[in-house]
């Protein structure tokens, strides 16, 4: 997974078993690199700014455009043995999927 931000400060968490493993305060050009195992918990403060790559495809963080920050849980359909398709991300009640197919 891929975290940055594009204009300007945002702030990330990610949590696994309801624990914070990575912590991330970026300014506009950074990005921060972590593998971590599914499922895992982002949270992104001035989401805006910020930006969420998962196995290069981007996580749509403009779920709510009435907040600033979002909360969302990533895990893996188990539909995309050995990612042989174009990965997507797909919301569903706060859950990302990562998996094969098409949106």
């Amino acid at each position: 997974m891929t975290i940055g931000a594009e204009g300007g400060e945002c702030w990330f968490g990610v949590y696994q078993d309801k624990k914070l493993v990575h912590n991330a305060q970026l300014k506009s050009g950074e990005t921060r690199d972590y593998e971590v195992p599914y499922p895992f918990k982002v949270s992104v403060g001035n989401r805006a700014k910020g930006f969420v790559k998962v196995d290069g495809a981007p996580v749509d963080l403009n779920i709510n455009n009435r907040a600033t920050s979002t909360v969302f849980t990533l895990v893996q359909n188990n539909e995309c043995p050995l990612h042989k398709e174009p990965m997507i991300v797909r919301w569903k009640d706060n859950i990302v999927e990562i998996g094969a197919g098409r949106p």
